[in-house]
């Protein structure tokens, strides 16, 4: 006994520390698959990376060589598709000095041109802790470059046409399908990180679009499908609880993947929502267990920016499993006609500063087509289907008030208030209006009216509305308006 001691551990004790140390092994992999899990699922990448830390603060942005222009397939289900043309991101502007955080829209001189756009949100408006961000160089008054050119019929293979001389659908306003007036709105969550998620794939066809910001001044969309289709929407990407309560007050059908820690419980006790969750267990069984493939990965960009939706074929899902798609839902919103042409400006501009500058966001109006041209980051903002430039009809400033969300998980999330009470803007027919934003609660509509309290009337088309951070800067020409 004594010899062994000195000389060591015995046969016995050997083999048992060999079995510990294969254990604590395969329960180190077993933690690091599970993280990797979450990272690319459920959490945003765009959180937590080095990436967007660079963006958010100048002193930590790398001077990067502009990439080739390339070809990328556009998302789609898994068959032969037409290519298009996509131009490389360019690479990230010079930092710019920082400016002092504006307290209040800023509204400026009436001059015809965009003005710089330096200001910043400050970080308790954003959640944002560390320096103060810069919204980056300033918007260039020149002509930007075009839109990419796009290769076939791209246009064709995305939409699902509808008459084009039935009624107004209830959100857009446009001529739809009797039978699409009592249609459940579809959501779907869309990711816009710069540049993994650019650009963005069905927007153009989208009713409503809502914009606002995620975590580290990212934002995110959440696009709204009723009186149109499209066969391919994305990248798809995670819920938050704001979006949830967005989608709640449109009794919508929610498209997500994934969400934050709090955002997944609150979908369930939402009574206006029904959840479809790509990572979720039942759509698992859902996707193999017939009826048309409503998810799919493509291979032209990397995981978690490469998850697309087919809207008809979430609809077919959804009634398939014997859920409502039809119904009464008091979802309409008041339409117009559009201005006569003499009574239009003959141009205008529109700036949001959301946080950093990739998504700093600017509209130049348009007299003749009574629309409104969307840039990101001073490149237009175009429809990867078709390669067409976004251009609403109508354009709703909401200011809410954001908070870090301490019930989340995730680092950096925030809270986007959606109830109470707000300043609000209307942008249509070259001129604003101002008004007010009100929500009462769960299930409540969100309602814009003017400042006399009477609901604001839309012009047929698409609708963006902008939930901008209290003290975000916002501006525009013409100032003035009715």
């Amino acid at each position: 006994m004594k010899a062994r001691i000195r000389g060591g551990a015995g046969p016995r004790a050997r083999r048992w520390m060999v079995a510990v140390v294969v254990t604590l092994s395969f329960s180190a992999i077993g933690m690091m698959a599970l993280a990797a899990h979450a990272v690319l699922h459920e959490t945003d990448l765009s959180a937590t990376s080095a990436g967007p830390l660079a963006i958010v603060s100048p002193t930590l942005q790398p001077t990067v060589p502009p990439p080739p222009v390339r070809v990328v397939p556009v998302a789609g289900p898994p068959r032969a598709r037409p290519a298009l043309l996509v131009p490389a991101p360019p690479p990230p502007p010079a930092a710019a000095t920082p400016s002092p955080a504006a307290a209040t829209p800023t509204i400026q001189p009436d001059v015809g041109t965009p003005p710089a756009v330096t200001d910043t949100p400050s970080p308790a408006a954003t959640g944002i802790s560390g320096p103060t961000p810069t919204v980056g160089p300033t918007l260039s008054p020149t002509p930007l470059p075009p839109p990419p050119t796009a290769v076939g019929p791209l246009r064709e293979e995305n939409a699902v046409e509808v008459p084009d001389d039935g009624p107004p659908g209830p959100l857009s306003g446009v001529p739809t399908d009797p039978a699409r007036l009592t249609l459940r709105p579809l959501a779907v969550t869309v990711d816009n990180y710069s540049p993994s998620a650019r650009p963005q794939t069905g927007l153009g066809r989208a009713s409503l679009i809502y914009e606002t910001v995620a975590e580290y001044g990212i934002t995110r969309f959440m696009a709204v499908f009723l009186e149109k289709e499209a066969l391919v929407v994305g990248p798809v990407r995670s819920t938050r609880v704001y979006y949830n309560e967005w989608a709640d007050s449109l009794n919508a059908i929610i498209v997500h993947a994934g969400g934050n820690s709090d955002a997944l419980p609150q979908l369930g006790l939402l009574p206006g929502i029904q959840d479809i969750n790509e990572i979720g267990a039942e759509m698992f069984r859902w996707q193999y267990s017939g009826g048309p493939p409503f998810f799919w990965r493509t291979s032209d960009r990397l995981m978690p920016y490469n998850l697309f939706t087919n809207v008809p074929a979430v609809r077919a899902q959804v009634a398939r499993h014997r859920f409502p798609i039809h119904g009464h839902y008091p979802v309409d919103l008041p339409h117009k006609t559009n201005a006569p042409l003499d009574q239009r400006p003959s141009s205008g501009w529109l700036t949001i500063a959301f946080s950093s500058y990739p998504y700093a966001v600017q509209y130049r109006y348009n007299s003749g087509s009574n629309r409104y041209k969307r840039f990101m980051g001073g490149l237009p903002h175009v429809d990867a289907a078709d390669g067409r430039q976004l251009a609403p009809r109508n354009i709703v400033v909401i200011y809410c008030k954001v908070r870090p969300d301490l019930q989340s998980t995730t680092i950096g999330s925030v809270v986007v208030a959606t109830t109470g009470t707000g300043d609000a803007l209307l942008f249509q027919d070259g001129l604003v209006r101002h008004g007010l934003w009100r929500r009462d609660g769960v299930g409540g509509r969100l309602l814009l009216t003017d400042a006399q309290g009477q609901p604001w009337s839309f012009n047929p088309g698409q609708t963006w509305i902008e939930a901008v951070p209290e003290g975000n800067p916002v501006a525009w020409s013409p100032w003035s308006g009715r």
